[in-house]
């Protein structure tokens, strides 16, 4: 890590970090820096500016970057900068920059350099940039083919599923209707065994009546006949008196002769 510091006493150094700066550039630096200004690297002093400012440089709170134009490319280059200019003092001419052939030889050097670096980190950052699209579209395209794939497989077994619960179903709605007619049939068997069962029990309500009505005119009967036969008792007791006394007629259990009357 490289930076350039402008002391300026009683203040706190402006800084610059650089990240990458090139052997050319530090050349460069060491031969145009100003006194006042040093290049750091790592936070150890790389280069102490020497070059003389001009009459009216001022030291600033940062460098300010100037910029050489590049007719061969579609931007500009910082390859220099304008150590701390005061630009109330003069024009943009009055700019400290490489005029000597040294330094714009090594500041072509620098351009140079840096556009094959440039081309080269372009070519490098294309092709991994096309490789890695490559790569991504393959895994993408995999990734989709698998999970069509996939889908393909989850359709035709939740098809295979459904089917085969639809027919588990239709099955045990067949066997619960052939149940449910069984248990119909059976109800209805029932049933007309109950209404038979009914009318047997009317028939023998009437019968057991009827027999009831003959049992109890026969035990009128009984009872007149006894009644009857008690009363040809009483009237044989009273004519003839008891069995067996005399003058009854024979036959009976005394075997004596009847009364005279």
């Amino acid at each position: 890590m490289y930076r350039v510091e402008i002391q300026q006493a009683g203040k706190k150094p402006a800084q610059e970090l650089w990240d990458e700066v090139s052997p050319q550039e530090i050349a460069f630096l060491k031969r145009s820096l100003p006194v006042g200004v040093h290049l750091l690297e790592d936070d150890k002093i790389l280069h102490a500016g020497t070059a003389q400012p001009q009459a009216n440089f001022t030291p600033a709170l940062r460098w300010r970057s100037w910029v050489i134009p590049l007719p061969d490319t579609h931007g500009a280059l910082r390859m220099g900068g304008d150590w701390g200019f005061n630009e109330a003092a003069g024009p943009m001419a009055d700019r400290t920059a490489p005029t000597t052939p040294e330094d714009l030889a090594a500041v072509r050097q620098i351009h140079e350099g840096l556009l094959r670096d440039f081309q080269t980190h372009y070519e490098k950052k294309h092709r991994a940039l096309e490789k890695d699209f490559e790569e991504r579209s393959q895994r993408m395209r995999q990734r989709f083919e698998d999970d069509v794939k996939e889908y393909e497989r989850r359709r035709e077994r939740m098809r295979h599923e459904h089917e085969d619960l639809v027919a588990r179903h239709a099955a045990e709605l067949a066997a619960k209707q052939r149940e449910l007619k069984e248990v119909t049939d059976e109800l209805a068997d029932k049933s007309e065994t109950l209404r038979a069962a009914e009318t047997l029990l009317r028939k023998l309500e009437t019968s057991c009546d009827q027999r009831v009505n003959e049992l109890q005119g026969l035990s009128g009967f009984g009872r007149s006949c006894a009644n009857m036969i008690f009363g040809l008792v009483e009237q044989y007791k009273d004519t003839y008196g008891p069995p067996g006394a005399p003058g009854a007629p024979p036959g009976g259990r005394g075997g004596g002769g009847g009364r005279d009357e």
